[in-house]
């Protein structure tokens, strides 16, 4: 698998905020959003096979393990290294934009999808049962409406988070409280990005 970088931290972001989670974040994209603020995991990633992964992550005392990207789908062995660390007892927290098919497991995954909007709406082609929680990236309130159109069928509106477009913490300072108000409009959930509330653009934090 190419591997961009593997690391302990704190979820900072969506309905499993504040939670401790070893992070393996994959090299490759297939959006490439302008605003993306891990657009080093685009290329120059570290070839890793499933077994040196495995040995990495048990330097960390942690169970929670968070597959993102990029977008992980892309990778190969993807399923492979899911089930493998279910194997071994970690909970898996799987992070995708949801362009991607995700097959069926028997692993169980926590399944994160946060869209982007390609040629003026969101591409999903997730299935929407296979979500736990949906991440939207908000600017404008026309980005909500759009988003509404794929999450208006999502009974469980706790599920739905509006997180402001940002990659400093000037940008989310003057974007987040609108998207705030436009939570409380919309009836569903604001996400903080308490990362680069804390830390900006610095890595691996």
């Amino acid at each position: 698998m190419e591997i961009c970088e593997i690391f302990y931290s704190v979820q900072g972001e969506g309905a499993f905020i504040g939670r401790p989670m070893i992070f393996i974040r994959t090299t490759g994209c297939n959006i490439f959003c302008s605003f993306c603020d891990s657009r080093y995991s685009w290329e120059k990633g570290k070839k890793m096979s499933i077994e040196s992964i495995m040995k990495e992550i048990k330097k960390f005392k942690c169970k929670n393990v968070c597959v993102t990207g990029g977008e992980a789908l892309l990778q190969k062995d993807i399923y492979k290294l899911i089930e493998t660390l279910g194997e071994k007892d970690y909970a898996v927290f799987l992070e995708t934009n949801g362009s991607i098919k995700l097959k069926e497991t028997d692993t169980i995954i926590n399944v994160v999808c946060s869209p982007k909007i390609v040629n003026g709406k969101f591409k999903v082609k997730i299935r929407e049962d296979m979500v736990d929680c949906w991440k939207f990236v908000i600017k404008t309130e026309d980005d909500v409406k759009k988003a509404i159109e794929v999450y208006e069928d999502v009974a469980d509106k706790e599920q739905i988070w509006l997180m402001p477009q940002a990659t400093s913490r000037e940008e989310y300072l003057e974007i987040a409280p609108k998207v705030w108000e436009w939570a409380k409009k919309y009836g569903v959930m604001f996400s903080p990005r308490e990362h680069i509330v804390l830390f900006g653009q610095k890595r691996m934090v």
